[in-house]
């Protein structure tokens, strides 16, 4: 018996793993975060010997529910065996059982789950709980580092808009100087200009775009910028308007 379950466990094992183009545990494991030796046990039929927090990240990483993962797993435990009540009886007459309402064989089903699997749900929703609560966390402390870099241009914005509305001679350095804190929060993400606005630079496809005439400037060419862009790291988030 212990070998049929630990063949049903590999096989299913292997099954998951093809369909997701793995053709070994240790890729596997380099995918979900999970030791190598707890997935071999996994395929050995020891399912009941994983971390709980092992079992959730194959789970996701399958794009399974808890409750199809571990039937995956555990046959025996999450479906009913077929029964035969007139095995080792004389013939009798048969007469219809009563059916019993949904609800009462709902009760039964979830009388049968073993303590184990009842931990492993109970522990997959608690960590769901604490996932979403942590995004939210995350989220909330972002705006709220990003609100504390902005602030001296939300409190003065305004009036300096109007201002320059209603005053033609209103100093533009003015609004170039509130634009700062834009600057100081770019920078704390990494983001660096490439370029000032009417700079010559040699032409680099990989990080110019040419807008105006000379569509037959090569690499190397001088160049106008005339929008700056922008690099965040080592990643390019935009390209450079150029004109030569």
């Amino acid at each position: 018996m212990t070998q049929a379950m630990d063949n049903l466990s590999g096989e299913q094992l292997q099954r998951l793993m093809a369909e997701k183009g793995l053709t070994s545990e240790s890729q596997l494991a380099a995918a979900t975060g999970v030791a190598e030796r707890q997935i071999y046990r996994l395929g050995q039929g020891l399912i009941c010997a994983l971390p709980i927090a092992d079992l959730v990240k194959l789970a996701q990483y399958f794009e399974l529910s808890v409750d199809d993962f571990l039937g995956a797993f555990l046959p025996i435990a999450v479906q009913p065996m077929d029964f035969d009540a007139n095995v080792g009886r004389s013939p009798a007459p048969s007469t219809p059982e009563p059916e019993l309402p949904t609800d009462e064989i709902e009760q039964q089903i979830e009388a049968l789950e073993s303590p184990e699997i009842t931990a492993l749900k109970a522990e997959y929703n608690r960590l769901e709980q604490t996932f979403e609560q942590q995004k939210n966390t995350l989220q909330q402390q972002w705006q709220q580092a990003a609100l504390e870099q902005l602030e001296s241009w939300l409190l003065q914005w305004s009036a300096a808009a109007k201002a320059a509305q209603e005053n033609p001679d209103f100093p533009a350095k003015t609004l170039v100087a509130l634009a700062k804190p834009f600057d100081q929060l770019l920078e704390s993400w990494h983001v660096t200009p490439i370029g000032s606005v009417g700079e010559t630079v040699e032409y680099d496809p990989q990080i110019h775009q040419l807008v105006k005439g000379g569509f037959d400037t090569q690499t190397g060419d001088p160049v106008t910028i005339q929008n700056v862009g922008y690099m965040q790291g080592d990643r390019l988030l935009h390209r450079a308007k150029v004109m030569s």
